[in-house]
C-alpha cells in the first residue's frame, strides 16, 4: 500500500498517528538509557557529540569518566587533549584522538565566546553574542548546532540528522526531496511533545538497524509501519544480502579434498584408539612375565 508523504509544514492525522506509534515502539525497544543523564546544556551537548561517533554505552562510560576526572565542565576544559583521549580510550572508544580533539575544541570555543561553560546563558544573550557563538562552533555538523539550540531553549524543533531524515522518509512521513530541512523540522516541532527524546530515538535506531545500506528490516520493531522493505530498493538490497549469505555459505562448504582429508584423519584416530585399547589389555601379562 502506497502512503502519501507530507509535502507541507503540517502532518496529516494519519501521519501523526504513525509518528506517535513509531516513537512509542522505539522507546519501548531502546529504553531510557539512550537519553542523556545530564541536566545542564553543556553536559547534554558533550553526550550528543559522543553518541554522534560511538555507541551509547561507551558514551555513558565516557561521561562518568569526565565527572570523575573533573569537578565541573570548566575543569574538564583545561585538561589536555591527551588526557581526554586517554579517558575515551579507557571507555573503548576508538579512534579516541579525533573525538577528544572535537570535544576539547567545542568546550574551548564555548568558553572563549561566552566566558562561561553554562550554555543556558544563550537564552538571554544579545543577538550579536549569539551570532558570534554560532559562528565559533560552525565546525560542528548542522544537526548538532540544532541540538544545541534545542537544549538551550532557543528552539523547540528537533534536530534533523541523517538518521532521522532516512527513517522518516522510509516510514512515509516525508517524501524524499520535497521539503527543505526547516520545513520538516517545523512540521515535527508542531506535533512532538519531547523533540530531544525523539532525536535520540531516531539516532539510535538509525545507527543500529535502519542503516543507510542493507538495513536490518527483519529485526525492526517498526517494520509494519515501514514501506521500505517492500520497495524496489529494499527488495533489491534484501536479494543482494541473501545472495551474499548464500555465497558465504558456499565458501564455507568443504571441498572433496578437504572431506577426504578429514575422513582419513578420523580413520587414523580410530585406529590409534583401537591400538591403545589392545596394548592396555596386554600390559598386565607382560608385567607378570617380568616379575621374578
Amino acid at each position: 500500500m502506497t502512503r502519501k508523504a507530507s509535502t507541507s509544514r503540517h502532518l496529516s492525522p494519519t501521519q501523526r498517528k504513525r509518528l506517535y506509534s513509531v516513537a512509542r515502539l522505539l522507546a519501548e525497544a531502546y529504553g531510557p538509557h539512550i537519553f542523556p543523564d545530564e541536566k545542564d546544556a553543556m553536559g547534554k551537548m558533550l553526550f550528543a557529540i559522543l553518541v554522534s561517533q560511538t555507541a551509547v554505552t561507551n558514551a555513558r562510560k565516557a561521561m562518568r569518566e569526565f565527572r570523575e576526572m573533573a569537578l565541573d565542565w570548566n575543569e574538564l576544559r583545561v585538561h589536555s587533549v591527551r588526557e581526554i583521549e586517554e579517558a575515551l580510550a579507557r571507555c573503548r572508544i576508538a579512534p579516541a584522538g579525533p573525538l577528544a580533539t572535537l570535544l576539547k575544541r567545542f568546550m574551548q570555543a564555548s568558553f572563549d565566546a561566552l566566558c562561561t561553560m553554562r550554555l543556558e546563558v544563550l537564552a538571554q544573550a544579545r543577538p550579536e553574542v549569539l551570532k558570534g557563538y554560532l559562528q565559533a562552533i560552525g565546525f560542528l555538523p548542522p544537526y548538532l548546532v540544532q541540538y544545541l539550540r534545542l537544549v538551550c531553549g532557543l528552539d523547540s524543533t528537533p534536530p534533523l540528522d541523517p538518521a532521522t531524515e532516512r527513517i522518516l522518509e522510509r516510514i512515509g512521513i516525508f517524501e524524499p526531496g520535497c521539503e527543505d530541512a526547516e520545513a520538516r523540522r517545523a512540521a515535527l516541532g508542531a506535533v512532538l511533545e519531547d523533540p530531544l527524546h525523539f532525536h535520540h530515538l531516531m539516532h539510535e535506531h538509525g545507527r543500529k538497524l535502519c542503516t543507510p545500506e542493507r538495513p536490518r528490516c527483519s529485526r525492526c520493531v517498526v517494520y509494519e509501519h515501514c514501506a521500505y522493505p517492500r520497495s524496489a530498493q529494499g527488495s533489491a538490497e534484501a536479494a543482494a544480502a541473501a545472495e551474499g549469505g548464500g555465497a558465504a555459505a558456499r565458501r564455507r562448504r568443504p571441498s572433496s579434498k578437504q572431506k577426504a582429508a578429514r575422513a582419513a584423519a578420523r580413520s587414523k584416530r580410530k585406529g590409534s584408539k583401537r591400538a591403545g585399547a589392545g596394548g592396555g589389555e596386554q600390559r598386565p601379562a607382560a608385567a607378570a612375565r617380568r616379575r621374578p
